[in-house]
């Protein structure tokens, strides 16, 4: 048995809440990834025609967030074990939100693909 309100019980409580904040952030970062998957698919065509693209410059819009991806779980991997794997899971749920901004306000090539690789880090960080 606890008695509630003795340190312990705080503690316990205070722990609990700090897991379900990072399943909660881990699972927006998986959710995000497919979901970015899935509506990229739908949006090459309009991406084509709005920016005017090539087949070629939109395969470098979709793959640079796999390269990202690739990239973002060692980098971050690296990281998580030196300050700790909160820190880490905040810091690629703020590069995250950043990323898609700019990839939605750009109308530049290499911007788009700079912030989409900067997704997939985020993505493939957040499931480290």
């Amino acid at each position: 048995m606890t008695i509630y309100g003795t340190v312990r019980d705080s503690e316990a409580r205070r722990a609990w809440w700090t897991v379900i904040w990072i399943r909660a952030i881990t699972s927006v970062t998986a959710v995000a990834d497919g979901y970015e998957m899935g509506v990229l698919g739908a949006a090459v065509v309009s991406l084509r025609k709005d920016l005017g693209l090539s087949a070629t410059e939109v395969s470098l819009v979709v793959t640079s967030f796999a390269v990202g991806t690739i990239l973002g779980s060692g980098i971050f991997g690296q990281i998580a074990d030196t300050i700790g794997r909160v820190w880490t899971i905040l810091a690629t749920s703020i590069c995250l939100a950043l990323a898609c901004v700019i990839a939605g306000f750009t109308r530049s090539l290499i911007i788009l693909i700079v912030a989409r690789a900067m997704m997939g880090a985020a993505a493939g960080g957040g499931i480290v």
